[in-house]
């Protein structure tokens, strides 16, 4: 059985810097501005200036992504969150990151990590949850789902 953990919206600069082309790939780099990870037992907002979003867009439109992000508890202890997995940017979101007008909404579909010494949040390390959202990149934002399996 799957259930909601909470949800999350995250805003990034919509400006990514860029490395490559290379022969079969593009990564961008986005840097977090702010965000939150809300729940009936889960509260973390964003620290910016320690995170960031990396992004490979294939040929295909795939989109590899690999983020890093510390989060503040209520009590400004420090969580990290390390999320993984892929976005569906459409047969033409090559093309458009090639131009640097990737503007489209893609689908997300992600593995998500915690690591903490908080004691209220501790139980965060000892499951891999999976994440459901959008990532749209017009307006700089990533919302998603967090479910755990019970």
């Amino acid at each position: 059985m799957v259930a909601l953990l909470a949800e999350a919206e995250f805003q990034f600069n919509r400006e990514p810097r860029s490395i490559g082309p290379a022969s079969d790939a593009i990564t961008l780099h986005y840097s977090l501005i702010s965000g939150l990870i809300t729940g009936p037992r889960i509260h973390l907002t964003v620290i910016p200036e320690g995170a960031g979003e990396w992004c490979t867009i294939r040929g295909d439109g795939i989109v590899s992504v690999e983020s890093k992000c510390m989060l503040f508890t209520p009590r400004e202890d420090i969580v990290l969150v390390v999320v993984n997995g892929v976005y569906d940017a459409g047969d033409n979101g090559y093309v458009e990151a090639l131009d640097g007008s990737l503007l489209v909404t893609a689908t997300a579909n992600l593995a998500v990590r915690f690591f903490t010494s908080a004691l209220d949040y501790m139980w965060l390390n000892k499951t891999q949850y999976t994440a459901a959202g959008e990532r749209d990149y017009s307006g700089g934002s990533l919302g998603f789902r967090l479910l755990e399996l019970e």
